[in-house]
C-alpha cells in the first residue's frame, strides 16, 4: 500500500494537543508521522542532560492511534550551548567567515567537534529506540546537500578527497590545467575549498554506522533537496536503504491552457538515485512562504494532483509538510495542511479524498516504473558547466528537463540515471550537453550505439509487480490535477 505521512513537531505544541492531533490524523488514514528532526535542544537542553520523556510520550500517543514514527536525528540545528562554548563547530560562508546563528543548518558536518557532539545524541537516539516496532525509519539530519563549507575543517577534507582521487599534484595540476595563469600548485595547502562531495558522503556514512550499530536492521534515508549547490546525489545515498526527495512544486502554474508543465523530471531524477522505487519526505501541504515570497493558495485539485502524481513516478511513501501551520518562529508563513486556527479547511478534505482513493489501489503495492528511455545525469556536467556556462542564461538542470519534457509530452517514461550506469535494454538514450568526458560514459555509449538499442522492455529498475499506473478519475477541478489521469507515469 502506498503510505501517507505527515511532518509533525510535537515540541511545538502542548502536550494536551498531541492526542487531539493523533486521533484527527487516524480518522484520515494517516500511517506515518516524521517527528525529531529539529528538535535537539529539546533533547538534549544541556550538554551531558538528556531528555527523551516527552519523545516517549509523543511515540506513544502516534502509536496507540496506529501510526508508526519516521525517526529524525536532529543534527540540523545543534542547540545554542553548543556553538556558544564551541565556535568551531560552525559552518563557514563561502566568504570564509563563520556562520551567524539565527536559522537552522549552522553546524559544519567535517567539524570534529561537531561530529563528536552530533555522534552522542545519535547514538544516545540508536540505544533508546532501537528495535522498537513504533519506529518506521530513521531520517538522518535534514536537506544535507544545501550545505556549503569553508572552514579550515572542510578545506582540510576537501585536500585529502584531492589526495585520494589524484594521487599526486602534478597529476592534479595536469587534470585541472592550472599551468594557465600560472595557477599551478606546489603544495596541498594551496588549495581552496570548491566541493564537499566527499565530505557529504562521509557524513551519511558516519551517521548511517551509529544507527545501525544498535539496529541492525533499521530502514535509513535522508530527505534530499535541489539547491544551487548540486551534490552527487548517487554518492550521497550509497549508504542508505532509501531516496526520499522533499517536494514543493510551483503552485503558481503556466496561464496559457496549451503549456506543459510538469514536476516529473524532478521525481524521476530522485528515482534514479537507489535505481528503485523512493519516498517524498516533505510534499506540498499548503501556500508558501519565509523562504521566497508567499504563494498564492493552492487551488482545487492541487494538493492531490502533485500527490498522484508522485505516485505514478515511483514515491512509495508520500509525508506532507506539514500537519499545522506554525503560529511562532521563522516558517510561520509556510503553510501546513491546516492553518494557524486549527480548523478543519479544503487542503484536509483533499487529503482525506486522496487517502481513500489510495487504499483503493491496492493493486499499486509492490510496483514500480518500466522505462525504455534513459536521460543520463552527472553532478561533474553541472559542476563544470556552472563554472562556464554555454550562453546567456543557460543551465544544466533546465537542458535535462527540457528534454525530459518532451518525453512527457509524448507520454513517454524516462529513467533519469547517472551517467555512467549500465544501457542494456534501453530504445532511447539520450545525452544532452555533455561537457566532460569520462571513458566509462564513452565505452557505454559505443556499445549501445553498436546494437542500436535492443529494443527490448527495461527492467533494471523493476523489483517485483507490474509496471505502475493509476486508474483514469473522474473529471479534476484544476489542470494540476491531470496528474490523476496518468498512463505508466508519463505525466
Amino acid at each position: 500500500m502506498i503510505k501517507i505521512g505527515i511532518d509533525y513537531y510535537p515540541e511545538h505544541w502542548p502536550p494536551a494537543l498531541w492526542e487531539e492531533d493523533a486521533a484527527r490524523m487516524e480518522r484520515l488514514g494517516v500511517h506515518v508521522v516524521r517527528i525529531a528532526e529539529f528538535a535537539w535542544s529539546r533533547l538534549e537542553p544541556e550538554e551531558g542532560r538528556f531528555d527523551f520523556s516527552w519523545l516517549d510520550e509523543a511515540i506513544a500517543v502516534l502509536s496507540r492511534h496506529g501510526m508508526k514514527v519516521i525517526l529524525g536525528t536532529p543534527t540540523n540545528c545543534g542547540p545554542m550551548w553548543l556553538y556558544h562554548d564551541h565556535p568551531e563547530a560552525l559552518q563557514y560562508s563561502r566568504s570564509g567567515q563563520p556562520t551567524l546563528t539565527g536559522i537552522r543548518g549552522h553546524r559544519c558536518m567535517q567539524s570534529p567537534t561537531f561530529r563528536r557532539y552530533a555522534g552522542r545524541i545519535v547514538e544516545e537516539m540508536a540505544r533508546r529506540y532501537a528495535g522498537r516496532p513504533e519506529i518506521f525509519a530513521w531520517q538522518i539530519d535534514n536537506e544535507l546537500d544545501s550545505n556549503h563549507c569553508t572552514c579550515p575543517a572542510c578545506t582540510a577534507g576537501f585536500r585529502d578527497y584531492l589526495r585520494e582521487k589524484y594521487g599526486t599534484l602534478e597529476a592534479l595540476n595536469e587534470a585541472w590545467g592550472t599551468v594557465v595563469w600560472s595557477g599551478e600548485y606546489s603544495a596541498w595547502e594551496q588549495i581552496s575549498i570548491q566541493t564537499e562531495e566527499g565530505c557529504l558522503a562521509d557524513y551519511v556514512r558516519f551517521q548511517a554506522e551509529l544507527i545501525r550499530r544498535y539496529d541492525p536492521e533499521a530502514v535509513i534515508t535522508t530527505n534530499s533537496c535541489f539547491p544551487a549547490h548540486m551534490p552527487d546525489f548517487h554518492q550521497e545515498f550509497a549508504p542508505l536503504d532509501v531516496a526520499s526527495y522533499d517536494n514543493y512544486p510551483p503552485v503558481r502554474l503556466p496561464e496559457d491552457p496549451e503549456a506543459l508543465y510538469s514536476n516529473a523530471f524532478a521525481l524521476d531524477f530522485v528515482r534514479s538515485f537507489e535505481q528503485q522505487n523512493f519516498w517524498i519526505m516533505e510534499q506540498l501541504g499548503g501556500p508558501m512562504g519565509c523562504w521566497s515570497p508567499i504563494t498564492p493558495a493552492m487551488e482545487p485539485g492541487m494538493l492531490e494532483g502533485y500527490a498522484l502524481q508522485a505516485v505514478a513516478h515511483g514515491a512509495d511513501l508520500i509525508s506532507f509538510f506539514r500537519w499545522q501551520t506554525a503560529c511562532t518562529g521563522a516558517e510561520m508563513f509556510c503553510h501546513g495542511l491546516l492553518d494557524h486556527d486549527n480548523r478543519p479547511n479544503r487542503r484536509l478534505e483533499e487529503l482525506e479524498r486522496l487517502c481513500r482513493r489510495l487504499e483503493g489501489l491496492p493493486e499499486l503495492n509492490r510496483t514500480t516504473l518500466h522505462s525504455q528511455v534513459a536521460l543520463l545525469y552527472s553532478s561533474e556536467q553541472e559542476f563544470a558547466l556552472k563554472n562556464q556556462r554555454q550562453s546567456e542564461g543557460f543551465a544544466y538542470w533546465t537542458q535535462l528537463r527540457l528534454f525530459h519534457n518532451a518525453c512527457m509530452g509524448l507520454g513517454v517514461n524516462v529513467d533519469v540515471l547517472p551517467e555512467t550506469a549500465p544501457l542494456e535494454g534501453y530504445r532511447v538514450v539520450l545525452v544532452p550537453t555533455h561537457f566532460i568526458t569520462d571513458p566509462q560514459v564513452v565505452a557505454n555509449l559505443e556499445a549501445f550505439a553498436r546494437v542500436g538499442g535492443d529494443g527490448g522492455d527495461h527492467q533494471p529498475q523493476r523489483r517485483e509487480g507490474q509496471a505502475r499506473q493509476l486508474r483514469p478519475g473522474p473529471a479534476p477541478a484544476h489542470p494540476a490535477a491531470e496528474a490523476v489521469r496518468l498512463h505508466g507515469g508519463g505525466v
